[in-house]
């Protein structure tokens, strides 16, 4: 599934420079790239760290966030004004981190949580041992399956009924009005709120 995503990142960032036809349905794709990542990827953390180092492992996932997008404004700042088809440059940009992402991944072990699942054993313990050495192996196995069992329990549970219904409403509720707080504006156009009015964004449904 990563590897996929990772193509979908490239495909968004080279194809949608291509022309505005192209535009809307490859960062379609992107979004769609970025939302897996960023599901995937806090649940691979959670998966594979150790107890006691999961909190320390998901901030910097949150950070490289933060940094990227920050990194991803800067180097769009730059490019305002340059030529009247900069905003090509500035998706191709993205084209590099794609490239990265899946040469990355070959260096990445596999869940021992999805190992055991598919009745890998043999691989779980191997990567147990490897992302935790010293850790007890089979102590760390069985938890593995403890939780699985729980997993399938908790399928048969409604979560819109007591005493799940509130705890279930809170947290989508926490998500909704965190969009409606208005974030997303000042992050979409942040280099046109810093005063250049050079590269208004009504020109970008324009050129081809």
């Amino acid at each position: 599934m990563s590897m996929v995503l990772a193509v979908f990142f490239l495909l968004s960032a080279t194809a949608a420079a291509g022309s505005i036809a192209l535009f809307l349905p490859f960062r379609f794709m992107g979004g769609l790239a970025i939302g897996g990542v960023s599901v995937l990827s806090p649940m691979y953390i959670s998966e594979i760290a150790p107890p006691a180092s999961r909190g320390r492992l998901a901030v910097p996932f949150q950070l490289a966030i933060v940094i990227g997008i920050l990194v991803a404004f800067f180097y769009d700042y730059l490019l305002i004004g340059t030529e009247p088809n900069n905003w090509r440059w500035m998706f191709l940009a993205g084209a590099a981190p794609a490239l990265v992402f899946p040469g990355m991944l070959f260096f990445v072990s596999e869940s021992p949580r999805w190992l055991v699942k598919t009745g890998k054993m043999a691989d779980a313990e191997r990567v147990i041992d490897i992302v935790n050495p010293g850790e007890d192996i089979k102590k760390t196995m069985d938890e593995i399956r403890q939780s699985m069992h729980t997993e399938m329990v908790f399928k048969g549970i409604n979560l819109f009924r007591k005493p799940y219904l509130r705890p279930e409403l809170i947290g989508n509720a926490e998500g909704m009005f965190n969009q409606f707080t208005g974030i997303n504006v000042i992050m979409y156009y942040t280099t046109n709120i810093s005063g250049r009015q050079d590269f208004p964004p009504e020109r970008l449904l324009h050129k081809q």
